[in-house]
C-alpha cells in the first residue's frame, strides 16, 4: 500500500481509532479503512490544512474517543487531538495543551522524535526532553476527564508499557539514562535516586477570556504518614513558573 507516494513527506508513525488505521507523516495524517484487500480506502484527514502530522511515533496514544499526538505548528510543539464525533466521524479536535504551551515550548526541539506517551485508562502520560536534554527528562500528565495537566520531574522515561503481571494493570517505563533500567510507575518517591516532584495545574480561571469567571479554588491536602510536613504554596502565571506565596505546616 502506497501512502501518497512522491509527496516529499515520510511516514513517522501509526495509530488506531475506531475502525481506522491512521498513518502519520510529518505534515499529513492519512486514514486507511476497509477489510480484506479489495475494499481498502485511503483518505487524507487534513487535506484542507497542511501541518497536521507528528515527528514522534511513540507520542501517538489512543484514549478511547481521542487519539492524542505531538504536533508542531508555528515553531511551537503541542499536543493535538483527533476525536470521534457524535456521528462517528473523525474530526480534528485541535490543540489540547494550550494551558501549558509555555512549558512545552521549552522542550529540546531537536529531540522531539523521542517523545513517548501512554494511556492508563484515565490519564495520558507524555515523557519529553526539556531544555538542553537529549533524553526524556520530564513528564506531563493529561487528565482526560478534568482536562487538566500535571508536571513530573525525576521520571526519565524513554518508553512506556502497561503489564498485567499482577492482578491489575500497572504502568512501567524504561529509563532514558545510560542505566537503561525498567521502573514500575508506583508511589515511589525517587527514580534511581532522583527525587520525583509534581504539580497540579487546574483549568484556567480569570483573565481576559469572556467565558472565564474569577472564583475560589479549594485544595484538600493530607500527609500520608504522621509527621512534621510542610507544603510550599506558589502561584504561576504561565502554569509552571512559580512565585512563592508562603509555607503551610501540616503538623
Amino acid at each position: 500500500i502506497d501512502i501518497n507516494p512522491n509527496d516529499g513527506d515520510y511516514i513517522t508513525g501509526m495509530g488506531v481509532l475506531m475502525d481506522e488505521l491512521l498513518v502519520f507523516k510529518t505534515l499529513r495524517i492519512w486514514s486507511l479503512t476497509g477489510f480484506g484487500t479489495a475494499t481498502l480506502t485511503l483518505s487524507n484527514l487534513n487535506e484542507r490544512l497542511t501541518g497536521f502530522g507528528t515527528l514522534s511515533h511513540r507520542s501517538i496514544v489512543n484514549t478511547g474517543n481521542d487519539l492524542l499526538y505531538l504536533g508542531f505548528l508555528g515553531d511551537r510543539p503541542h499536543i493535538r487531538s483527533l476525536q470521534r464525533s457524535r456521528e462517528g466521524f473523525l474530526v480534528d479536535a485541535g490543540v489540547v495543551s494550550t494551558d501549558i504551551e509555555t512549558s512545552l515550548n521549552g522542550m529540546n526541539k531537536a529531540q522531539l522524535p523521542k517523545i513517548a506517551a501512554i494511556f492508563d485508562g484515565r490519564n495520558a502520560w507524555f515523557a519529553v526532553p526539556h531544555g538542553a536534554s537529549t533524553t526524556n527528562n520530564r513528564v506531563y500528565m493529561y487528565d482526560v476527564i478534568t482536562k487538566g495537566w500535571v508536571r513530573h520531574t525525576g521520571i526519565n522515561a524513554a518508553i512506556w508499557e502497561s503489564f498485567t503481571i499482577v492482578n491489575t494493570p500497572q504502568l512501567y517505563f524504561g529509563e532514558a539514562s545510560a542505566d537503561s533500567k525498567v521502573f514500575v510507575m508506583d508511589t515511589s518517591t525517587s527514580d534511581n535516586g532522583t527525587a520525583i516532584n509534581f504539580s497540579v495545574t487546574s483549568r484556567r480561571y480569570g483573565g481576559d477570556r469572556p467565558e472565564s469567571k474569577k472564583k475560589w479554588k479549594y485544595l484538600k491536602v493530607a500527609a500520608k504518614e504522621v509527621g512534621n510536613y510542610n507544603i510550599t504554596i506558589d502561584r504561576a502565571k504561565d502554569g509552571f513558573t512559580y512565585d512563592n506565596l508562603g509555607t503551610l505546616n501540616l503538623s
